[in-house]
């Protein structure tokens, strides 16, 4: 489930707007701070996704995407196979 950040929302370019605007952040400041200090004090960043609802809405909700740690992405590599070296006698030359 999404997280939404409080006193930060998101609106459509209106119909006259130039093709380069994508959308509008309207930032209402007194909430947003508030909410921005009740982070936890560990927390540097917030990243925020634009999404669109189904009914067309737009809005804004925190990416909490966290890559795997480096040790869980090691277990799942394939092992490899090692090097045949020319002491094998597997030689694919034909001379």
């Amino acid at each position: 489930m999404s997280e939404f950040p409080k006193g930060i929302f998101v609106k459509e370019p209106h119909q006259k707007a130039p093709d380069f605007v994508k959308g509008k952040i309207l930032i209402k400041v007194d909430d947003a701070v508030a909410y921005l200090q009740g982070l936890p004090s560990d927390k540097e960043w917030i990243n925020l996704d634009i999404k669109v609802s189904k009914t067309g809405k737009w809005y804004c909700a925190i990416n909490e995407f966290k890559p795997e740690q480096a040790e869980h992405i090691e277990e799942r590599k394939l092992p490899q196979q090692p090097y045949k070296t020319q002491d094998d006698g597997e030689d694919d030359l034909p001379f």
